[in-house]
């Protein structure tokens, strides 16, 4: 049975805050146009932050956070130092840095203001608020759904569905929350059925992965955390191999075999990402130890199609502007630090399959609700460990 949270008396900060930016989500859904206003959220938190006076610094949620936050920034600060003293700054460094930085920033800033008990109000009105953005934006859709001409088949081929939606990337971080916390089952249900309608193929199945690992973890009896560097280890040697079969689909290696089994060709399978790969690594190479720099691939994409286009696989993007040093370091690193349950785990696992074949690193919302999800599953280990003290 769904139920609507009962918010009488239990208004706080970070829900304030979070109501707000779901307001701004269902505005920039509604109009395209405003869709950047989500970046300017840290500015309106930040006072917050700052006058805030019972800051822990040393707790284990700030630390993951700020550990975060200067890797990325010294990151930054490198390559766009090198850019500057020996080739020449994106003009897209900047809005690129915003890009990622701004959605850290914003849980950072509201993050004295959580409240553990809240947590359930808090997911449920992101719940909610998105089930509300899909049914304002692809209601209509949804009713041709009946028209009985729709074949699943040939949408998972094509990757064309009347009813997709990048509000898929959600629901699949929710879906997996709910199973992960042991949510009644009308909300897996409702964000199962949320999750098929959005119809996002990778989506699909980065949340199968993710749910697999944890499965097996969970059978297994497994405890990631005592294995970090092994499996970001391997998590790191996983996306290389992609960035090299991902190489070989832009040499043609596999066109004739995708053509035998699916009758389409291998641009067509990947929805035009080939052409993208194509440019990428023509025109930025990956032969850098250092990296091209920030902003680099989109220049290149821009530079072909006069059109600011997203090259679809955060993974790939990185490799080429990082250089493989930096690549494999923050691989490693952001591998390292989720890697601290198997919560973390299973959620990073599906991110990480996301970053693959789309640029959500950039998305707001998506990264938003990541970290949020990861801020409860610090608290949860911060209440084990304050349990196991009390007890010794």
């Amino acid at each position: 049975m769904l139920l609507v949270p009962n918010l009488s008396m239990k208004i706080n900060g970070f829900l304030v805050f979070l109501i707000g930016f779901l307001l701004v989500v269902l505005l920039t859904n509604l109009y395209y146009p405003l869709r950047y206003i989500k970046y300017l959220m840290p500015l309106a938190a930040m006072p917050i932050y700052f006058s805030y006076s019972r800051i822990k610094l040393s707790s284990p949620s700030s630390k993951y956070y700020f550990s975060i936050l200067i890797f990325y920034v010294i990151i930054f600060l490198f390559l766009g130092t090198n850019d500057y003293l020996f080739s020449s700054l994106s003009s897209r460094y900047i809005p690129n840095v915003v890009f990622v930085l701004s959605p850290l920033l914003f849980l950072i800033f509201i993050q004295p203001l959580f409240k553990y008990e809240l947590i359930k109000i808090y997911v449920l009105v992101i719940f909610y608020f998105n089930t509300l953005i899909f049914i304002l934006t692809e209601g209509r859709d949804f009713v041709s759904l009946f028209s009985g001409s729709i074949s699943f088949s040939n949408a998972l081929l094509a990757s064309e569905f009347p009813t997709e939606s990048n509000l898929a990337y959600v629901f699949g971080i929710l879906l997996l929350f709910f199973i992960l916390e042991r949510y009644p089952f009308g909300y897996k249900l409702a964000a199962s059925i949320l999750l098929i309608l959005c119809f996002k193929r990778v989506v699909m199945g980065a949340f199968a992965i993710s749910f697999g690992m944890y499965w097996l973890s969970d059978l297994l009896k497994f405890n990631p955390r005592k294995y970090r560097f092994f499996l970001a280890t391997v998590g790191v040697l996983i996306n290389l191999l992609f960035v090299s079969f991902t190489s070989l689909i832009v040499k043609g290696e596999y066109d004739n075999y995708i053509y035998d089994k699916t009758g389409v060709s291998t641009d067509r399978l990947l929805m035009g990402r080939k052409s993208l790969y194509t440019i990428a690594f023509d025109q930025v190479g990956d032969d850098g130890w250092i990296g091209k720099g920030i902003g680099k691939v989109d220049d290149a994409i821009y530079s072909v199609y006069n059109l600011p286009i997203n090259l679809h696989s955060e993974i790939l993007r990185n490799y080429l502007e990082f250089g493989i040093i930096i690549f494999t370091l923050w691989l490693f690193v952001i591998f390292y630090q989720n890697t601290f349950s198997i919560k973390s785990f299973s959620l990073f696992v599906y991110l990480n399959v996301l970053l693959l074949t789309d640029n959500v690193f950039i998305y707001f919302d998506i990264m938003f609700y990541f970290y949020f999800i990861i801020l409860i599953f610090l608290h949860q280990q911060e209440k084990q460990i304050e349990a196991q003290q009390s007890e010794s």
